[in-house]
């Protein structure tokens, strides 16, 4: 017998796959950010905050990382 708040397959499917796209979403960003701390990085210029910039966008990427996984383990399980 089913508990009350034990969801059906479907919706348990359907909340896996929700939980695989915001994670892959987040991976996405993630790497973009990665990018952008590279490219802040390798850009040349004499009075650049390109430390600051690096860790603003580490900072931005390891969060969307952080949130996308934290969706895929609440939403499916993994």
């Amino acid at each position: 017998m089913r508990r009350r708040n034990e969801p059906s397959g479907v919706l348990a499917a359907v909340l896996a796959r929700l939980g695989n796209v915001i994670y892959w979403t987040g991976c996405v960003i993630a790497a973009l950010a990665g990018l952008w701390v590279l490219l802040a990085l390798l850009s040349a210029g004499p009075n650049d905050d390109r430390a600051l910039i690096a860790m603003f966008g580490a900072a931005v990427g390891g969060v969307c990382w952080a949130i996308g996984r934290i969706c895929l383990y609440i939403l499916a399980g993994r």
